[in-house]
């Protein structure tokens, strides 16, 4: 929760959108929402999406998920009808909603599109067809978007390239995967070659980033590369998470 937190605030600091967190259950949902709030109590969603009075924050996070009675009372606040449900889709669309972060298990993973979702955070397995969905949802023109972003918190680097076979075979170009040591050296040189101009660290990355999803292909690189200093990043280039950049 407490990465997820400071990567989304510099994020939008480089880019105004939103973030998709995709999860394994539905507990934890509730558990991460919880979390998310203990840290960013301004973010908690408002009782009944009143949404008068959400307007007066600048960043809101909701769970959709489906339920009934029979779930636990700390769900029920968001356990929502299919009316509901849809009106909250139609508030995650809009730029101007700070709704900003939705927190999912299965819902809004395939057939939902709104081009103003810029990071997904993945924590649930996911494989084949149903992978290149879900993370799908990141990938569509809106405004200055250079791409999409996975943040992976699980390791779905190998079920991306296995599902990434049917991509390639059917006329995709270039390697649809830079490894992570190549993605840090090439980060570590921008960084030097820039060091002389005073640019601020979070614009070399967001240029960085930008190049390596120049290609009509997923590319990777370390999400600590976003995240933390070189001197970091040359020790721990072997465990580093992987994100992907898409284009």
């Amino acid at each position: 929760a407490e990465d997820l937190v400071q990567h989304f605030e510099r994020r939008l600091e480089a880019m105004d959108g939103k973030a998709m967190v995709v999860c394994m259950s539905r507990r934890i949902c509730v558990d991460l929402y919880n979390e998310l709030i203990k840290l960013r109590p301004d973010w908690a969603s408002v009782p009944d999406d009143d949404i008068e009075a959400e307007k007066k924050q600048s960043t809101i996070v909701k769970i959709v998920m489906t339920g009934s009675a029979d779930d636990g009372a700390d769900w029920q606040p968001h356990i929502r009808s299919k009316l509901r449900r849809k009106a909250l889709a139609t508030r995650f669309k809009d730029t101007k909603d700070p709704f900003r972060i939705v927190i999912v298990r299965d819902m809004w993973l395939t057939g939902f599109d709104a081009p103003c979702l810029h990071t997904m955070y993945a924590d649930k397995p996911m494989r084949g067809h149903g992978l290149m969905q879900a993370i799908a949802r990141v990938n569509r023109v809106f405004r200055d978007k250079q791409g999409g972003l996975i943040v992976d918190y699980l390791g779905l680097a190998d079920q991306l390239k296995q599902a990434l076979v049917t991509y390639t075979e059917s006329g995709g170009q270039g390697s649809p995967i830079i490894d992570t040591a190549q993605a840090v050296a090439v980060l570590l040189a921008t960084i030097e070659d820039s060091s002389s101009r005073d640019f601020e660290i979070s614009r070399i990355l967001g240029a960085r980033i930008r190049m390596l999803g120049s290609t009509p292909v997923m590319r990777f690189a370390p999400i600590d590369c976003v995240l933390r200093s070189a001197a970091f990043l040359k020790s721990r280039a072997s465990g580093c998470r992987q994100l992907a950049v898409f284009h």
